[in-house]
Formats: structure tokens, sequence, C-alpha cells
């Protein structure tokens, strides 16, 4: 089982460093569709989908990561100034409800990919692309996502400092 949890964190850590390669792909695109285009050239008409893609995909590929490394923005005016047993209950209630909300958004994309594939959608831009493409990251995330609150609910681990200002995530 310690090998299954390893390869599933390994996994996360995959899709986080992908993110920033294609990240790195899409700064390179910018700087160069910029540098044409002051140059007086035409930039490719690649550029525009390509970085619209290439968000989307960095933001749903490192979510699951963010919440397991806790690097997500969290709020804790309200919670620190509860009791611990309080904050407790509270903190497995939010996760519950993480979760799902995270599983709904997952079986909603999932839904749209199957409708996309079986018509055959395609989404037309300077690149043809079928449309399942666009909504496969975020079944993928939100499952992901799912699991890391599942994490935190049934763990001992906790999102919460305890602290108003919190303290930056070690990433």
């Amino acid at each position: 089982m310690k090998s299954v949890v390893r390869a599933y964190g390994r996994c996360l850590e995959a899709l986080a460093y992908l993110a920033g390669a294609i990240l790195s792909v899409m700064l390179v695109a910018i700087i160069a569709d910029v540098l044409v285009r002051n140059l007086g050239g035409r930039p490719p008409e690649l550029t525009a989908p390509v970085i619209e893609f290439g968000l989307l995909y960095i933001t749903m590929m490192t979510a699951p990561w963010l919440v397991r490394t806790k690097g997500h923005v969290i709020v804790e005016a309200l919670t620190s100034a509860l009791p611990r047993g309080v904050q407790h209950r509270l903190a497995k209630c939010v996760y519950a409800a993480c979760i799902v909300i995270c599983l709904l958004f997952a079986w909603y994309a999932g839904d749209l990919m199957v409708g996309a594939w079986i018509r055959g959608e395609m989404d037309e831009r300077a690149l043809s692309v079928p449309r399942e493409y666009v909504y496969l990251p975020a079944v993928v995330s939100f499952f992901l996502m799912a699991i890391e609150f599942a994490r935190y609910l049934f763990g001992n681990d906790t999102i919460y400092s305890g602290r108003v200002g919190g303290s930056e995530s070690t990433i």
C-alpha cells in the first residue's frame, strides 16, 4: 500500500512539473509572438489557442498538488477564533464539502467530455482540437483534488495552521 501512496504522490509531483514545463513553453511562445509583432512580422496564429489551453492545463494540473502541499490560500480568521474541538469538527465538515464539490465538478466535466466525444465536437480556432480535451483536465484534476481532501478528512493532517495570518507553505 505504501508503494501505491508513494507512486500517487509522484504522479501529483509529475503533473506539477509538467505544468511548469508547459508554463515555460508558454513564456517562450509569448516572447516570440511579441518579438515577431514588434519586428513587423506576422506571428503564428497558434500562439493564442496554445496559451489558452496551456492556462487551462497548468491550472488543472497543479491544483491537486497545491491541495496536498497546502499551497492554496486559506483565510483562517474565523477558524482560529474557535475552540480547538470546534476547529477540528469544522475542518472535517469543510473537507467533506470539498470532496462533494470536487466530485460534482468532476462528474459534470466528465459528462460534458463524454457528450463532446460522442457528438465528435471540435474546438475550432487556429488549432482544431477535439472538445473532450478541453474537459479532460478538469475531470482528472477535480477527482484528484477529491482524493486529496479525503486524505485530510480521514487522516490526522489539516490544511489549517491555527493562526491568523497563517504561514506560507513549504514547497
